[in-house]
């Protein structure tokens, strides 16, 4: 993640920072706050966190919070609002942004805040910055130790033993640093967390099994069709149309569990009609759902 010096240059942008859930969103946040506290008085810091479960899911909330920072600062232009997985309220963001020219800052986990995706009143207002899991040279960092220059020093460093747990249990920061024997239920749980609050309640999808069931394939599968998917959940007595399926996947990407890579073709048309090739967000999501769910 970037400095302050560069994110808060005139002239002002919101700025969203977007990535699969348990990326490391809220502590590249914490980051920037802590950088800022060095700089600015804390009165003019606000932080809202609307995963905690005590704020109501309600635009009259950012009416409320809007009130609080203006007794605490006489001009909303000298504050620096950090707003986690807001929901999607473009116009409040708009009108606050257009009138007070605060500093925003926020976050999500899904591609609706990134720039070619804004809201019409926020475009050409916003940059994206996204984030990922752990690549490797930083994986090993979290680790303690440093990518050897060889195949002989990485034999020695016993650098090979920790590429097979990245490979196995992926990049995702508290999956890293926690214990072996939890690696697999936290990423379980972090799956779950993504088809039914990233998914399931934002699509306003009920039938979570039949959800899970199409991503439980999508994920496993290299070169995806839906076509081929309908025909195989069909005979398995699933009442599924193709649409929904390819509606299913769109919301997987949208959330980032999954990237959809066209194949390449010399031919543009070939391009397109070609199955696309799968990515998952995170390697370790491929244990977990290979895996029977712990309990």
């Amino acid at each position: 993640m970037t400095s302050v010096d560069e994110l808060f240059v005139r002239p002002r942008k919101i700025i969203a920072i977007i990535g699969m859930r348990r990326v490391g969103k809220t502590y590249a946040v914490y980051q920037l706050i802590k950088q800022l506290l060095a700089r600015v008085s804390p009165s003019r810091i606000f932080y809202l966190n609307f995963e905690d479960e005590r704020i109501p899911r309600d635009k009259a909330v950012l009416s409320d919070f809007t009130s609080i920072m203006r007794v605490r600062v006489r001009k909303l232009e000298d504050a620096f609002i950090f707003l986690d997985e807001i929901p999607e309220w473009s116009r409040w963001l708009f009108r606050l942004y257009e009138r007070e020219k605060p500093v925003i800052v926020l976050t999500g986990s899904t591609s609706k805040l990134a720039s070619w995706n804004l809201p019409r009143e926020l475009r050409g207002r916003g940059l994206t910055y996204r984030l990922f899991p752990l690549r490797f040279r930083e994986f090993l960092r979290f680790k303690g130790r440093e990518d050897a220059g060889d195949m002989a020093e990485w034999f020695r460093a016993g650098i090979l033993t920790l590429l097979e747990e990245y490979l196995r249990f992926g990049g995702l920061p508290e999956v890293v640093l926690s214990p072996m024997q939890r690696k697999l239920r936290i990423l379980q749980d972090y799956y779950w967390a993504i088809i039914t609050r990233d998914i399931a309640e934002r699509k306003k999808i009920e039938n979570i099994s039949v959800l899970n069931t199409v991503l439980k394939y999508v994920a496993n599968t290299v070169y995806f069709s839906a076509s081929r998917l309908h025909n195989i959940l069909k005979s398995a007595g699933y009442r599924i149309g193709k649409n929904t399926i390819l509606d299913y996947t769109s919301y997987a990407e949208e959330a980032f569990f999954i990237s959809q890579i066209p194949q390449y073709h010399e031919r543009a048309s070939q391009r397109i009609m070609s199955p696309r090739k799968i990515y998952v967000g995170d390697t370790g999501f491929l244990t977990a759902l290979a895996t029977k769910k712990q309990v």
